[in-house]
C-alpha cells in the first residue's frame, strides 16, 4: 500500500525484484493487495452462516478482505489491487528467506542496497519516459513525454 501511494503521487523510484527469471517481464506492478485483510482468528469471530459452513466441509477461509483502498476517495470505482502501476525497474534478486514470513537474512541487505544506489545514481541523469511523475529537470527529456510540462 505504501509503495503504491507513494509511486502514485510521485514520491519514489520504484523497484520490483525477485521476477520470474523464465518470464519475459512486460510489467511488474509495484504492489500486490492493498487492502486490509482479516485473518482466519478474526473471520471465527463474526457470526456468519457461510464461514461456518465452510469451516464444516473443511475449507476455512485463512483470510478475507476487509477493507479496500483507492487512490481517489471520490472514484470507488477500481481498488488498489486492481490499479496496475509498474515499477520504474526491474532488479534480478533472489534473496535467501528465514522463514514463512519472507523475512530477508542479514547477509541479503547489502544486495538491496546496492541495487538502489545503482538506480538512484541512474536517475540522476536519465529520465524515465513511462513514468510521467518520476521528472528529471533536464533539457535531455523536453519532449519525451509528449506535453510541454515534463
Amino acid at each position: 500500500m505504501l509503495t503504491k501511494y507513494l509511486q502514485y503521487y510521485g514520491g519514489a523510484i520504484t523497484a520490483g525484484y525477485f521476477p520470474n527469471p523464465h518470464l519475459k517481464q512486460n510489467s511488474f506492478d509495484s504492489g500486490s493487495c492493498a487492502s486490509v485483510l482479516y485473518s482466519f482468528e478474526i473471520l471465527e469471530n463474526f457470526d456468519f452462516e457461510e464461514y461456518k459452513k465452510l469451516t464444516e466441509l473443511n475449507y476455512p477461509l485463512l483470510s478475507v478482505p476487509g477493507v479496500q483502498l483507492f487512490f481517489d476517495p471520490n472514484n470507488l470505482n477500481r481498488p488498489l489491487e486492481y490499479e496496475i502501476k509498474p515499477v520504474d525497474e526491474i532488479v534480478y534478486i533472489y534473496p535467501k528467506l528465514e522463514n514463512l514470513f519472507n523475512i530477508l537474512l542479514p547477509e541479503d541487505y547489502d544486495k538491496f542496497i546496492n541495487e538502489s544506489y545503482k538506480i538512484f545514481e541512474k536517475y540522476k541523469t536519465k529520465c524515465n519516459p513511462n513514468n510521467t511523475k518520476l521528472i528529471l529537470l533536464t533539457d535531455k527529456c523536453n519532449g519525451k513525454f509528449g506535453n510541454n510540462f515534463t
